[in-house]
């Protein structure tokens, strides 16, 4: 299986790094991420500018790793038409974010838009992201893409599905399951703030205010505060599809590959 692994975090960030060693051991990876973070530019593209990629040598062995000057979309874009033309791709994973990307955030999520792209051209996708900060909960995302990319693989789930993942803020000890979610709703409402520069000039800065969310029971929200890892079933438009879009027992099943699965320690958070 050859899986293209991407983010939103930059080509730093220890989410990316996490991914990539768990989803070798089920497949050939190569990274293609942005040179820089790129969070809430959602499937943007750089139409107007030329694309820098350059290929770097400090990688994980065995994985050919490249940044691209531009945004999550614009590295699966050149993933796929430019690093990969030759090879056929089974799968785009991007993540492990820093952060959960829930409700109506995955219009603005950049992890969520690099996985739009592969489902616009008819790969398979995962999106994966953690509820806070922490590298044991990366480790639970990394493993749970790597489960769902098997499962899409051996055509125990479906492929045109775009699958968002997050994972609550606790050990997998205590995580209770896994729960097909809907979108929980909080509408937005971004702020201007005005400074002056010191030159005696504006600038602007835009804030982000968030409303408060409405979270009832099957929401993702709802799932990762009661310690569930939350999927959500995403079409093409980004909207959310029913529960039986995926097989009886799917919860369950991929609940049991994750704990029950040897997987081997990770050996590293990034590359030196």
């Amino acid at each position: 299986m050859n899986i293209l692994v991407t983010n939103d975090d930059g080509i730093n960030a220890p989410g990316l790094w996490i991914l990539a060693e768990v989803l070798r051991n089920v497949g050939d990876v190569t990274i293609v991420a942005p040179d820089r973070e790129q969070s809430g530019v959602g499937p943007s593209l750089s139409l107007a500018k030329a694309i820098r990629v350059h290929k770097l040598s400090y990688a994980m062995e065995g994985i050919q790793t490249y940044t691209v000057e531009g945004t999550p979309g614009d590295a699966v874009i050149v993933g796929l038409g430019h690093v990969l033309k030759d090879t056929e791709v089974d799968l785009v994973v991007s993540g492990v974010n820093q952060g959960h990307n829930t409700g109506e955030e995955v219009l603005l999520s950049g992890t969520v838009g690099a996985a739009w792209h592969a489902r616009q051209r008819g790969i398979p996708a995962i999106a994966v992201s953690v509820l806070q900060l922490d590298s044991t909960q990366h480790a639970i995302a990394a493993r749970m893409a790597a489960v769902l990319g098997l499962m899409i693989h051996h055509k125990e789930i479906p492929n045109n599905i775009l699958y968002n993942v997050n994972v609550p803020h606790c050990d997998l000890a205590d995580v209770k399951g896994v729960f097909v979610t809907r979108p929980s709703h909080r509408g937005f409402a971004d702020e201007v703030k005005e400074e002056d520069d010191g030159r005696n000039k504006r600038h602007y800065f835009l804030v982000r205010k968030r409303n408060k969310v409405r979270m009832g029971p099957g929401t993702d929200l709802w799932a990762l505060r009661k310690k569930y890892i939350s999927v959500t079933l995403l079409n093409t438009r980004l909207g959310p599809l029913r529960r039986d879009a995926v097989p009886d027992g799917f919860a369950e099943k991929t609940f049991s590959e994750l704990v029950d699965r040897e997987w081997p320690p990770l050996a590293t958070m990034a590359p030196d």
